[in-house]
């Protein structure tokens, strides 16, 4: 939608060298921009939805990041559905947010219909923009919450939240596409069709579906080029996770050790587990040990 926009629009020449635009071509991007409203809001709303559902998954028993992750999985899906019904009626009626271009007038420079009416679309796009931003730096925050007290080797530790937190990347991508549409709205450009604010969006969007595929990336990339990442004899890493009494309780799903968990600590089992999903995550050696020996218990 984007690109038809921006061909139909001549988006990217300046405005001295963009030929007038007739009613129909008019029409048409209006339509395109519209589309571009609706799918914007519901394609990031999903992306942190699966990005919450994931960190869900590593099931962190302290009620702080449990309700965090509730309370940030009900707001987004607030958020995602009231600016999808806000962009619909953005504009009444609906209809004339593209065809008003048939009953525009322009009196002492100024274009004026009555047909219609539609909401501050300045302040509408910048106070969205700037909750879709901090909703990331939320999200973001979680995964570096849960994942610091976990015993394990510093730099496995370290990965496993760079690999969490590709989203910085969307955050940053999200703040510099506020500060463009200010520029946008307030007149600070002096060509506004010369900039790259409209394909910042796109930008946005492509890259949230990118960084939240990284943990399966990371997980596909170890299994099928394990020397990739300094493992050896074509193995996995298989080093163990384990937290100790202070440090916080992630919840394992496994039930191939039916034990009960030592009293020190807990043990973070194997299978499709909690530790299963760490290990995938991060950058371990073959037989690498985080502390603990070969049984699964605590060290004294």
């Amino acid at each position: 939608m984007a690109t038809v926009w921006m061909k139909v629009t001549w988006y990217g020449y300046r405005m001295k060298d963009v030929p007038t635009l007739s009613v129909g071509e008019k029409i048409f991007a209006d339509k395109m921009f519209f589309t571009q409203g609706l799918l914007y809001n519901p394609v990031l709303g999903l992306v942190k939805w699966s990005i919450i559902v994931f960190l869900m998954r590593l099931e962190d028993r302290r009620k702080i990041i449990k309700w965090t992750l509730w309370g940030l999985l009900v707001f987004n899906l607030a958020h995602m559905v009231s600016v999808f019904l806000a962009v619909v009626f953005q504009c009444s009626p609906v209809h004339m947010y593209w065809n008003h271009h048939k009953t525009d007038e322009v009196v002492d420079g100024q274009i004026v219909n009555d047909n219609y009416s539609c909401i501050d679309q300045a302040s509408f796009s910048l106070s969205t923009a700037a909750i879709a931003v901090l909703t990331d730096v939320a999200i973001l925050l979680v995964p570096i919450a849960m994942m610091w007290k976990l015993r394990m080797p510093l730099r496995r530790k370290l990965a496993v939240i760079f690999v969490l937190s590709l989203g910085w990347v969307v955050a940053i991508v999200g703040i510099i596409r506020i500060n463009f549409f200010v520029d946008f709205w307030y007149g600070r450009f002096p060509d506004p069709s010369w900039s790259l604010w409209h394909t910042l969006s796109g930008v946005e969007n492509n890259v949230a579906i990118m960084v939240s595929c990284g943990p399966a990336l990371k997980a596909g990339i170890v299994r099928f080029f394990p020397r990739l990442f300094g493992t050896s004899k074509g193995s996995q890493a298989t080093g163990n996770a384990y937290l100790t009494r202070g440090d916080h309780e992630l919840n394992s799903r496994s039930h191939v050790n039916k034990k009960a968990p030592d009293p020190s600590g807990i043990h973070l089992g194997k299978g499709e587990s909690t530790e299963t999903i760490i290990r995938n995550l991060s950058l371990g050696e073959s037989g690498e040990r985080a502390s603990g020996s070969e049984n699964g218990k605590m060290p004294g």
